[in-house]
């Protein structure tokens, strides 16, 4: 009996892992200029780097660990801080921003939702039924998280993202 329980246990904690996914991270760049964005993720040091990538007018970009330049073992990993360079020049962008100063940028917290987040493919899973069960704080950003780039009304660079999605 005791083997049988283990098994069932191992099975289901096997089951439990794989549906663990990556938080994602998506940009829309609502403006008509390309924005550079860098994100970091929390770590214990302070010395994470920072994920970088140009994304143009009008464009979705996806950040997401495994998939793209960001290593799968930050796939439990919390967004910390979003940087930003408005319309970077040849020599910004040259060797995926070597050379580029990087602008920290506050999140804008919306009541709305926003227009411009694309359904994810993922299955429902462990996490997101977590997630969902959890009433606690709707600014985490140690889950997945959608960001409208826009600009104000100063024309001033703004990274939005909604509080009901």
């Amino acid at each position: 009996m005791i083997k049988i329980n283990k098994l069932i246990l191992l099975l289901i904690a096997c089951s439990v892992a794989q549906s663990i996914n990556a938080y994602e991270n998506s940009f829309y760049n609502n403006t008509d200029e390309p924005i550079g964005i860098a994100i970091q993720y929390t770590g214990n040091d302070g010395s994470e780097p920072l994920y970088k990538k140009l994304i143009k007018p009008n464009s979705f970009y996806n950040f997401t660990p495994g998939n793209t330049e960001i290593p799968q073992i930050k796939w439990g990993f919390c967004l910390e801080t979003i940087y930003y360079i408005e319309n970077p020049t040849s020599e910004q962008k040259a060797h995926n921003f070597a050379k580029a100063t990087w602008k920290k940028i506050p999140i804008t917290w919306s009541e709305s939702k926003s227009t411009t987040k694309k359904q994810s493919k993922k299955k429902t899973s462990f996490k997101h039924a977590v997630q969902e069960l959890a009433t606690s704080e709707k600014k985490s950003r140690c889950r997945d998280r959608h960001f409208d780039i826009t600009r104000d009304e100063h024309g001033k660079i703004v990274i939005t993202s909604s509080l009901q999605d």
